[in-house]
């Protein structure tokens, strides 16, 4: 049985109707909400597509202005890029782009685009005042956008009393071109047809690439300025005669002048790299194995390490340098050069060397000629011989012109031949002294010089055609180019100087000629003034010898009687040094008797200029012994005959004085023992005849004494006259002892002894033997 419904049920029911309708009702709300957010959305989609295709649009077209700065030729070039670029998104079919001068409060218009007025109202490349402009001035003085329609620009134009050139624009939309708030310039685009034509979008859209188009331009004009500037310079250094370079730290070039080519005769493109850095205590060879022509080989190899060196330092330091060096040209030529630079360095491209290289070698090569002639003149005393004094002429000569092959070659006019006392060849190809050169059948290059004492340059090809002109033979092996100018004393020739090459026919120019001419006569004179000195070098090495062989002193005083010059037996007379001597004046090893009876003679001597044959004096010796000399003397004078000195012989005749006076001494000796002798020789005879006479007075006194009684009165008259003989014959016996120089003494002997001692004796047996 069905049940019925009661109100409870009934409300609970309608209940839930209502909540179901209101549950259907908050979701048509909610699908209504949902479909107008879906539209919504729909709709903010479809501007965001739309939005997001402009945004790519203007994306494109700054990304493609900031490239244009790459890819445009010039500013008007970049200009006309940037009006198709924003062409692609606004109405640009009238165009402008001006250009602001801040300095000056000028403004120009380097582009103009329009449709009204095809040709510029006026000139607006010139600088127009900005207060001239109604619009681009106001534009340019407030620095902002300015939209005006032309009711406005009527007005402005009213206000400011000023007027616009050209047609007068429906439309006019300026924009300020800035970068970092300066203002350089003003975008224009405007209509003439449609008032509407721009809006606030517009606006946007151009100010918001402005900027990026004022970097654009900026940017431009920069790298116009630069390239322009860089133009300017390449220009300017290509008129110049000096090299401009730029080396990085590696060495490679990133600039080379073409100027480089002039200087040294290798293309730009021939040079690959420098060094820069030393790599280590010695330079080492440079050559072409790792393919690298290195600028180095070009500098001559004692040069090398001086300018590695400074420009290893400047590098390092990063500071300038400059440095005078000589390049070999591709020629074989040395040339100098000045070479100055410096180190830079940035982040971008880290360390680099920068700077010119100017040809000095006209100015240097002078100075060159001129350090070579005083070198070839101060060789003549500083060099040992005439060999020596070669090897220096041919060092001095490498400094000016290249000596590889070097001879000289000295003539001798008496026998008409060349002999060659110096000479250097790579080939070791030398000529042996050769004979009868002034002969038309003469065959050397050298014997051209000599016969016409005028320098000789010759290739191959021209003494060839020249010994074929005359039927003759080479003497020796012909060089590639070959060069000798005449050595000349006062016009006459006493030689020649040859430089050759057997391997570069273009060494040699008629600079070279000149430059070997230069040189020639103080070559000449130094060889002929070494000649003369070494031959009185012999003269005064033989003088020496003689000098210091004699047993003699020689002595040499200026005026004042100060020795210049003593040989070692002076030295030895007077007992000092040879050092010591040489500037004593004569006042110190005399006395001053002996001083005046000098400066007497002396004084006599330069008076009458006639010598002094023979005058002796006193000199004292270092220990103060005293010394007699005879001496000689005569005057040393100058070429202008005029007294400088005095030269003499001194003889030590100390000892032959002494001998002398012994000599005296003995010879008195003599005299006297002669006259001794005489007396002695007289008084014998008288002794003699005395003793005959004395004989009876003195016996026979005796022998009557010995008949005679002891008392005899006869005895004593007797013994008185044998005293008196006794006596007168001790008189007679000194007079024999004085005559015989010598004592007698007289003694008692046996006469049988005597006998028997004479019986025994040889003599006797002999005596015996004769006479039996």
């Amino acid at each position: 049985m069905k049940k019925e419904p009661n109100l409870d049920d009934l409300k609970r029911l309608e209940l839930s109707h209502f909540e179901k309708f209101q549950e259907n009702d908050a979701l048509i709300k909610n699908n209504q909400r949902l479909t107008q957010e879906l539209e919504i959305r729909t709709a903010e989609n479809t501007v965001l597509k739309a939005t997001q295709s402009e945004s790519e649009k203007i994306n494109k077209t700054l990304i493609s202005i900031s490239n244009a700065v790459n890819t445009t030729v010039n500013l008007n070039d970049l200009y006309q890029f940037i009006h198709q670029a924003l062409g692609q998104i606004i109405d640009s079919s009238n165009f402008i782009i001006a250009i602001h001068d801040s300095q000056n409060q000028t403004f120009s218009v380097p582009y103009y685009v329009d449709t009204m007025d095809a040709i510029p109202p006026l000139n607006m490349n010139n600088p127009q005042d900005i207060d001239s402009s109604v619009l681009t001035g106001t534009v340019l003085t407030e620095g902002r956008t300015l939209l005006i329609k032309k009711p406005e620009i009527l007005k402005l134009m009213e206000a400011k009393k000023k007027r616009v050139f050209g047609t007068i624009a429906e439309i006019w939309l300026g924009v300020p071109l800035k970068i970092q708030n300066r203002i350089i310039g003003v975008m224009i685009t405007q209509s003439y047809t449609d008032p509407n034509r721009y809006n606030e979008r517009d606006v946007e859209f151009l100010t918001s690439v402005s900027e990026q188009v004022a970097l654009a331009i900026e940017r431009k004009r920069a790298v116009d300025a630069l390239k322009q500037s860089e133009e300017r310079y390449r220009t300017l250094v290509n008129n110049l005669d000096d090299i401009f370079f730029s080396v990085d730290a590696a060495g490679r070039f990133i600039y080379l002048s073409d100027q480089f080519e002039s200087i040294t005769g290798y293309g730009v493109n021939e040079i690959n790299r420098r060094r820069v850095t030393l790599t280590g205590s010695d330079i080492l060879p440079i050559d072409e194995a790792d393919g690298e022509v290195y600028f180095d080989r070009l500098i001559h190899p004692e040069d090398q390490k001086t300018v590695l060196e400074t420009l290893h330092q400047a590098l390092q330091n990063g500071s300038t340098y400059r440095v005078e060096y000589r390049i070999i040209k591709k020629n074989g030529r040395v040339n100098w050069v000045y070479e100055k630079g410096s180190s830079l360095e940035n982040p971008v491209n880290g360390k680099w060397l920068e700077g010119f290289i100017q040809d000095i070698h006209e100015s240097r090569h002078a100075e060159e000629v001129n350090r070579v002639l005083f070198g070839i003149s101060n060789a003549v005393h500083t060099t040992v011989d005439l060999n020596d004094l070669y090897k220096s002429i041919h060092y001095s000569l490498s400094r000016i012109v290249d000596v590889t092959n070097f001879f000289i070659s000295l003539y001798d006019k008496k026998t008409d031949s060349l002999h060659l006392p110096y000479s250097v060849d790579a080939l070791d190809d030398l000529t042996p002294d050769m004979y009868h050169i002034s002969s038309p059948e003469s065959n050397s290059h050298t014997a051209i010089v000599i016969k016409t004492g005028k320098p000789v340059l010759h290739t191959k090809e021209d003494f060839q055609n020249y010994l074929l002109e005359r039927n003759l033979k080479p003497a020796m092996t012909l060089s590639k180019i070959w060069l000798g100018v005449p050595l000349k004393i006062k016009e006459e020739v006493i030689g020649a100087i040859v430089v050759h090459s057997h391997t570069n026919p273009n060494l040699y120019e008629e600079k070279d000629v000149n430059i070997l001419l230069t040189v020639s006569e103080q070559v000449a004179l130094a060889i002929e003034r070494k000649r003369v000195n070494e031959a009185l070098k012999l003269s005064e090495e033989k003088y020496r010898t003689i000098l210091e062989s004699i047993t003699d002193g020689y002595y040499e005083t200026d005026p004042a009687g100060n020795l210049v010059f003593c040989n070692e037996a002076m030295s030895r007379i007077l007992g000092y040094d040879e050092k010591e001597l040489i500037g004593l004046n004569n006042r110190r090893y005399m006395d001053e008797v002996n001083t005046r009876k000098v400066y007497a003679a002396f004084s006599r001597m330069f008076q009458t200029g006639k010598p002094i044959n023979r005058f002796d004096f006193e000199v004292i010796t270092k220990e103060g012994k005293k010394r007699d000399i005879d001496a000689s003397a005569s005057l040393i004078v100058d070429e202008k005959n005029k007294p400088v000195g005095f030269r003499g012989i001194a003889r030590d005749i100390t000892e032959q004085k002494i001998a002398e006076k012994e000599k005296k001494t003995l010879e008195n000796q003599l005299q006297r023992a002669q006259k001794m002798e005489a007396i002695g020789m007289l008084a014998g005879g008288v002794a003699h005849d005395l003793n005959n006479i004395l004989a009876g007075l003195v016996s026979y006194p005796e022998l009557l004494l010995m008949d005679l009684p002891d008392d005899s009165p006869l005895r004593r008259p007797i013994q008185t006259i044998q005293r008196a003989g006794e006596k007168a014959a001790a008189i007679v016996q000194d007079l024999l002892t004085l005559a015989r120089r010598g004592v007698a003494l007289a003694e008692v002997v046996n006469i049988n002894d005597v006998i028997t001692e004479y019986l025994r004796s040889p003599v006797f047996g002999l005596l015996q033997s004769y006479h039996p």
